[in-house]
């Protein structure tokens, strides 16, 4: 799921405005959490939106 919106601009942020996928994947999956490692995208995202980081 994130990996494939990571490969689109704005999926992610739309995302965590509408949607639980990025939510759920955060408390669940470390998907997350590599592609914050290894994605600015996804870095980015994950310091500035709550729902990322949560």
């Amino acid at each position: 799921c994130v990996r494939r919106l990571c490969e689109t601009d704005d999926c992610v942020r739309r995302l965590c405005e509408t949607d639980d996928c990025v939510r759920r994947l955060c408390e669940t999956e470390d998907c997350v959490v590599r592609l914050c490692e290894t994605e600015d995208r996804v870095r980015r995202l994950c310091e500035t939106e709550d729902c990322v980081r949560r």
